[in-house]
C-alpha cells in the first residue's frame, strides 16, 4: 500500500549506501559481537518507494553521519529481493508494508525497533540513545526472561519483564497476561494499576483485556483521567496489535471484534463508517482474499470517500490552518533584543485533512492496480487515482494514476502522467529512478512495466 509521509523541508539528496551496506546478516553479526557493537539493520519497504527514499534522506542528513562516524554501530541495509529481508523481518516481527529499523545487540538481542519513515534526522538519533541505553539493561532483561520462562511469576518480576519487552519492542501479551493473573484482586481497582494495564495496550480478548473491562464504571474512571491523546495512541495500538494477531492466525472472528471496537470508539461519523471497512480491506488483502477485499473497497470507495467534495475539505483546511496560526501567534513569547523586545516565531506542523482522503484513494487504488485484471474493477480504481489528484497533487498519486492509465490502455496520458511524478519527485529532492525505469518501460510498449 503506497502512503505518504508529509514533509515541509528539502534537504540535498544522499544515498544511504554511503553507510549502509548489504553484507549478509551472519557476517555483519559476527562482526558486531567481535567489536561489541549495535548493530543496526535497515530493512526497506518492499512497494513503498517513496518510504524508502525517505528514509535514505532522513538516514543521510548531517547529524544521523555524524553519530555514525564515532564508530559505535555497524550498520547493514536490505531490500525485499534479498533473503535476509525476508527472514529479518519475520524473526524480530518487523512490518511487512513499512520501512523498519532494527537495533541489535552484539549477542543477538532485538534492542528496540522502529517502523515507518522520516526525513528528519534527529528522530533517528533518538532511536540510537534508545538502542544504547536499552543495551546496558540487557543482562537484566536476560536475566528476568530466564526467571519467566522458568516458571516464575512474581507480579515485580513480570512487571519489570514487561517493561523490558515494551522498550525493547519485543512481544509482551503472555507477560501482560500473566501479570494481570499475579495481581491481587483489590489491586484491579486501584486507578493507577488500571492505567498501568490500558498503557501496555491489552490485545482484545486477552485475559488482561478482560480484567481491565471487569467494571467498567472503575475503567472509565481511569481511562478519562489520562489526556485525550494518551486514549487515541492507546486505542491506536490495541487495533494494531489486535489486528496484527487475527491476520497471522487467519481468525475472521477477532477481526470483527477489532472492527467492532474501531466503530465503538469514535463519534465521528465518516470515521465511524471507514475505520471498520479499512481493517477488514487489511485483513483481506493480508490473507488473499481477493474478491472480499474488492468488494469491501468497492464500497467505501463508492459510497464514502467518492462523496467528499475536494473543494469543501481544502476551504476546511485552509480554516483551520489559519486558526492554528492565529492560536500560535497568540501564545508567541517576546525576546529580549538590543532595542528592547522582539517577537519570536513559533514554528508548527500542519498535515492537511486533503493528504488523508488522496492517501486513501490512492492506496485502495493501487491494490486494484495491483490484484485485478478485471475492466470494470480498473476503470474504478483509475477514477478514484484521478480524483486523489484532486486532493493531493503528489509524485506517487501521478505513478498510480500513470500505470493504471497504462494498464487500461491509454499509453500516451499514462507516459505524461509519469513524467509529472518524476519531476514533482526530484523537485522535492528524491531520486526518481523506480519511476524513470516504469516510464523507459511505457515509452517502450511493454506489457510488463513493474513486478506487480
Amino acid at each position: 500500500m503506497k502512503t505518504l509521509t508529509a514533509l515541509f523541508f528539502l534537504m540535498p539528496a544522499f544515498a544511504c549506501a554511503q553507510a549502509f551496506n548489504t553484507s549478509p546478516f551472519l557476517k555483519v553479526q559476527a562482526s558486531a559481537a567481535k567489536d561489541n557493537k549495535i548493530l543496526i539493520v535497515l530493512l526497506y519497504a518492499p512497494i513503498c518507494t517513496q518510504c524508502n527514499e525517505v528514509a535514505d534522506k532522513g538516514l543521510s542528513s548531517a547529524e544521523v553521519q555524524n553519530r555514525l562516524d564515532k564508530n559505535e554501530f555497524i550498520t547493514v541495509a536490505y531490500r525485499k529481493d534479498q533473503k535476509d529481508w525476508a527472514d529479518l523481518k519475520q524473526k524480530f516481527n518487523a512490518s511487512t508494508e513499512n520501512t523498519s529499523l532494527l537495533f541489535i545487540s552484539p549477542q543477538g538481542n532485538l534492542l528496540h525497533k522502529s517502523e515507518g519513515s522520516t526525513t528528519f534526522g534527529r528522530s533517528y538519533i533518538g532511536h540510537m540513545d534508545r538502542a544504547v541505553n536499552n543495551i546496558k539493561d540487557e543482562q537484566a532483561y536476560l536475566d528476568f526472561e530466564k526467571a519467566y520462562q522458568s516458571g516464575s511469576r512474581n507480579p515485580q518480576l513480570l512487571e519489570q519483564l514487561l517493561s523490558f519487552r515494551m522498550q525493547m519492542g519485543k512481544g509482551y501479551g503472555d507477560v501482560l497476561d500473566d501479570y494481570a493473573r499475579a495481581l491481587p484482586s483489590d489491586s484491579l481497582q486501584s486507578l493507577n494499576q488500571l492505567q498501568k494495564i490500558a498503557r501496555s495496550a491489552p490485545e482484545l480478548g486477552s485475559y488482561a483485556d478482560s480484567i481491565l473491562r471487569a467494571n467498567q464504571d472503575r475503567f472509565n474512571e481511569a481511562w478519562y483521567r489520562m489526556t485525550l491523546q494518551e486514549r487515541v495512541n492507546i486505542n491506536n495500538r490495541i487495533i494494531s496489535k489486535t489486528k496484527a494477531s487475527a491476520i497471522a492466525n487467519k481468525d475472521r472472528n477477532k477481526i470483527m471484534r477489532v472492527a467492532d471496537f474501531s466503530f465503538s470508539i469514535t463519534g465521528d461519523f465518516y470515521q465511524k463508517r471507514r475505520m471498520p471497512r479499512m481493517i477488514y480491506m487489511d485483513y483481506y488483502k493480508a490473507t488473499g482474499d481477493t474478491t472480499n477485499y474488492i468488494t469491501t473497497a468497492t464500497m467505501l470507495m463508492e459510497t464514502l470517500v467518492m462523496k467528499v467534495s475536494p473543494d469543501s475539505i481544502k476551504r476546511a483546511d485552509l480554516a483551520r490552518k489559519e486558526k492554528i496560526a492565529q492560536d500560535q501567534m497568540q501564545v508567541t513569547p517576546e525576546i529580549p533584543g538590543f532595542n528592547g523586545p522582539v517577537s519570536g516565531q513559533r514554528s508548527f506542523t500542519f498535515i492537511p485533512a486533503t493528504q488523508y482522503y488522496a492517501n486513501d484513494l490512492n492506496s485502495v487504488a493501487f491494490e486494484f492496480y495491483k490484484m485485478t485484471s478485471n475492466k470494470e474493477n480498473l476503470e474504478k480504481a483509475l477514477r478514484w487515482s484521478a480524483r486523489s489528484l484532486e486532493f493531493n497533487e503528489a509524485p506517487a498519486l501521478h505513478d498510480t494514476y500513470a500505470r493504471l492509465l497504462y494498464k487500461t490502455g491509454s499509453r500516451d496520458s499514462a507516459i505524461a502522467h509519469q513524467q509529472i511524478a518524476i519531476d514533482l519527485e526530484k523537485k522535492k529532492g528524491f531520486n526518481a529512478t523506480e519511476f524513470e525505469k516504469v516510464l523507459v518501460r511505457m515509452k517502450s510498449g511493454e506489457a510488463k512495466i513493474d513486478e506487480y
